[in-house]
């Protein structure tokens, strides 16, 4: 027993961390992958940690539930914004690192409120996915203890839990997005398209704890670190539809995110981030702040309705401003640096490899710190939305066909003289859809009229594994 705890201590397992739940099931435990971030925890933070209880008697942390709600209203939020200007670029004739048509402007044509809420899908950008993987790695403590202690049982069972949590639905997902956007053949299978490319890079992530938790985390963080900005000098095989073998890139450029999660972050930590007073307000001002960098780093709308004199406020007053597109495109660290030396184009990016190398340790900086403020900012008590927490993959496996499918019946089924005008699109896209793709897809209505094709669990109740298990 005293060689056990001091283990769990060193691996930042200890008190304050864990806490086992009914059936032995621990937050990172047994019954982790059988949601997105999976099963249930608790910390030890002086007393301000809520706790709620679920239908297995796992404990889990309402902050922790809290965080992964609102992440996934992030995750949702962005690629409604994704959507939203896709349809509003062409159709105000705005071009590659363009500005806005001096149409889009509002109240009067006097507010730039386009400019802003591009800056806040930017922030979204740089905090969902990114605190998300964190999120895992932190929900994954408890492969590492495993490893530590050499407990192969239980680490066999974790692998089905993560076959049947991952590897099930992706072979249920990725044909459904093969069949929908890539009808061809050979059948484009190995390249993750949509939302499928997490439910690979989170197996690989998880699978290899059973090595990498070896290394001492002093020098296993800056390995990675090094590997994640090292891989975008790098060529990615491409399958026939021209995506990455694997989602390669950002499987990689990623995985030091997770591993600071499940490593770097211990309960101890994690109490600090979320114990309010002075650190709640340093993270608010980090989390508003980070919305008005990107605000003011990318160029506004027209200031007159005619565009033929291409100036725009921010070059009346001399204020040095960034392409929209290409921080988005930085953002989302999918493929190799590439330099077409043309200034950049929708399929390549302008800028050395160096350059974008350099982008890549500035985005880590700043995604850790709007990590750090978000932590800080949600609610650590019970709330309406706390158990929403609990059902995040329904949302994140749901909301593309949900919102893409209403998208497209209002464009097939209303004539094109009554469609709705910009601020019409806005409210649908950017009010209605996000709630009906977050509070409606994480409902306990969904998950229970959906759990068949995102949580299937069918490997166990056909006979599929060996009854003992085995590693």
């Amino acid at each position: 027993a005293p060689r056990f705890d001091g283990r769990v201590r060193r691996l930042g397992l200890g008190q304050g961390s864990i806490v086992m739940g009914s059936g032995g099931s621990a937050y990172g435990g047994t019954e982790e992958t059988t949601r997105l971030t999976g099963g249930a925890s608790t910390g030890n933070d002086g007393g301000t940690t809520v706790v709620s209880t679920d239908k297995s008697g796992a404990h889990r942390d309402a902050h922790l539930d809290n965080c992964k709600f609102w992440l996934m209203c992030a995750v949702v939020m962005n690629h409604c914004f994704q959507d939203f200007f896709k349809v509003l670029d062409p159709d105000s004739g705005r071009g590659w690192c363009g500005r806005d048509s001096y149409s889009t402007r509002a109240f009067g044509y006097r507010v730039d409120l386009l400019r802003l809420g591009r800056g806040f899908y930017l922030y979204l950008n740089l905090l969902g996915m990114p605190a998300f993987i964190c999120v895992s790695g932190f929900c994954s403590k408890g492969w590492r203890r495993d490893v530590s202690l050499g407990d192969g049982v239980s680490l066999s069972k974790r692998y089905r839990g993560l076959v049947e949590s991952l590897i099930v639905p992706w072979l249920i997902w990725q044909p459904f997005y093969v069949l929908y956007n890539y009808r061809t053949y050979p059948v484009q299978l190995w390249s993750p398209i949509g939302v499928t490319w997490y439910l690979t890079a989170l197996f690989f992530w998880r699978s290899s704890i059973s090595i990498l938790a070896q290394i001492k985390t002093g020098i296993l963080l800056p390995l990675l670190f090094l590997c994640a900005i090292a891989v975008g000098f790098t060529e990615t095989p491409d399958t026939s539809n021209g995506l990455a073998f694997l989602d390669f890139q950002r499987g990689i450029a990623f995985l030091p995110v997770f591993y600071v999660g499940a490593c770097a972050i211990s309960g101890e930590t994690y109490a600090r981030m979320k114990s309010g007073g002075a650190v709640k307000r340093i993270g608010w001002v980090v989390t508003i702040g980070a919305v008005a960098v990107f605000t003011a780093m990318i160029d506004g709308a027209h200031t007159t309705d005619s565009s033929a004199d291409g100036t725009s406020e921010d070059e009346i007053n001399n204020i040095h401003v960034y392409c929209f597109d290409e921080i988005q495109r930085y953002l989302w660290m999918q493929g190799p640096y590439v330099d077409d030396g043309e200034g950049g184009t929708p399929d390549t990016p302008s800028g050395a490899p160096l350059e974008h190398a350099m982008y890549r340790v500035i985005f880590f900086v700043f995604a850790f710190l709007c990590m750090g403020g978000f932590a800080a900012v949600v609610p650590t008590d019970q709330k309406w939305y706390t158990a929403y927490g609990s059902r995040t993959m329904y949302a994140y496996l749901l909301h593309l066909v949900v919102i893409r499918g209403v998208l497209l019946i209002q464009d097939i089924a209303v004539p094109e003289n009554l469609q709705p005008p910009i601020w019409g699109r806005a409210i649908i896209g950017l009010v209605l859809l996000p709630l009906l793709g977050t509070v409606g897809l994480m409902s306990p209505t969904c998950k229970r009229l959906c759990h068949w094709v995102v949580e299937p669990k069918v490997l166990g109740k056909i006979g599929f594994w060996e009854k003992e298990a085995i590693l």
